[in-house]
């Protein structure tokens, strides 16, 4: 057999991918942290520019996001606001 007298036959996918990629925050958020990342990222905004609007550290943020730690009662109204 002459292997320069075959040909490739690619054929385009005709299945849609669209539910295999995760998105990167929740559908269903649970708990506030949940909600800061889900507003985060619709909003298109970087943790710092989070921070600075709610008055925290990044790394506070990151700890709320990651369910790590629960944001104290005086932050509240300030998350709320962002919300």
């Amino acid at each position: 057999m002459n292997p320069q007298g075959r040909v490739a036959l690619l054929l385009s996918n005709p299945f849609a991918f669209q539910g295999l990629i995760k998105k990167p925050y929740s559908e269903n958020p649970r708990t506030l942290g949940d909600h800061l990342k889900r507003a985060r990222l619709m909003y298109g905004l970087k943790k710092r520019n989070v921070a600075a609007l709610i008055g925290a550290n990044i790394a506070t943020i990151i700890n709320w996001e990651k369910g790590r730690t629960k944001p104290p009662v005086p932050s509240i109204p300030a998350i709320i606001a962002f919300l």
